[in-house]
């Protein structure tokens, strides 16, 4: 079953987050999404030479691949990136560790576990609140933010 591609200009991206790999050897980048109403994830940069999918995914099927009740490691997530990386797993593991997804298992030092997954989806409504209250910036070529606040015309210098 293979996922539908989701294009970035279907994607508004909510938040930029960075945690470390799971192994800590690099620094990852990943950004939080809604295509329409649908929270999606998609790792965005690695700092270290590994290769990933940077496609967004749809956090939903995320979650419905993470095993309740039971450690798991990030294999679970194969058929999100079904034929891609095997980098693309372990760095999504690392980013839903970050965002309180899911956590070390205490029976499997080197499993997961599901944890606040609440918390997480709820995460996404804040994001979309605040980004959509937030007012672009007035941009113009040349002339500096502080410039652009003052309404008063700069006195002349005289000569």
């Amino acid at each position: 079953m293979a996922t539908a591609v989701i294009a970035d200009s279907d994607v508004r991206t909510l938040a930029t987050q960075s945690c470390s790999s799971i192994t800590g050897k690099s620094k990852l980048t990943y950004h939080l999404g809604l295509q329409g109403t649908k929270p999606v994830i998609r790792i965005h940069a690695n700092t270290g030479p590994g290769f990933f999918n940077d496609e967004w995914i749809d956090v939903s099927k995320v979650i419905d691949t993470l095993p309740k009740g039971a450690p798991f490691t990030s294999f679970a997530l194969r058929s999100v990136f079904k034929g891609r990386s095997m980098n693309s797993r372990a760095f999504l593991m690392a980013a839903l560790r970050n965002e309180g997804v899911v956590q070390r298992s205490a029976e499997r030092p080197r499993c997961w576990e599901r944890a606040d997954i609440d918390t997480f989806l709820a995460r996404f409504e804040v994001y979309s609140k605040s980004s959509a209250q937030a007012k672009p910036a007035i941009k113009k070529p040349g002339v500096k933010p502080a410039a652009l606040a003052s309404t008063k015309a700069a006195p002349k210098p005289k000569r």
